[in-house]
């Protein structure tokens, strides 16, 4: 009996040792969100009103896997549409996939209810905007 309380009480220190030991996330972990500098944006020269289009932005999200692509962030003011997109580093080990993180097909849906000619400006890192107009029709 005395011998399987002293096995009891190792494995729980032992279980207990593991788990403070392999969830730090403190130590090595390093998390930033930043704005995507974005190279064109793909959209329709033309649509109907109350029709949903597509942004679809190309650029490099990242130089390594650890760098990925987060959300869009779109505001409208009048005939303006003010386009972010945002990115996430996330490194629990400073070792990353060697390989270039792009947009992986993320897009962003708009849906404009009122005719008129529309700018769509993709705000990009260097304060720059990608500009294109667009009519709704």
């Amino acid at each position: 009996m005395r011998r399987i309380k002293a096995l009891v009480i190792i494995f729980c220190f032992l279980t207990l040792i593991a788990m403070t030991n392999s969830c730090d996330k403190n130590s090595d972990s390093s998390s930033f969100m930043y704005l995507i500098k974005v190279d064109s944006i793909k959209i329709p020269d033309h649509i109907k009103a109350n029709t949903p289009f597509e942004i679809i932005p190309y650029g490099i999200v990242g130089i390594n896997l650890c760098y990925s692509f987060s959300h869009f962030k779109a505001e409208k003011l009048n005939n303006l549409i003010v386009v972010e997109s945002w990115g996430k580093y996330y490194s629990t080990s400073g070792v990353c996939a060697d390989a270039l993180a792009d947009f992986e097909g993320n897009k962003l849906s708009i849906t404009l209810a009122e005719a008129g000619n529309y700018y769509i400006r993709m705000k990009r890192q260097d304060g720059t905007f990608l500009e294109r107009q667009l009519t709704v029709e």
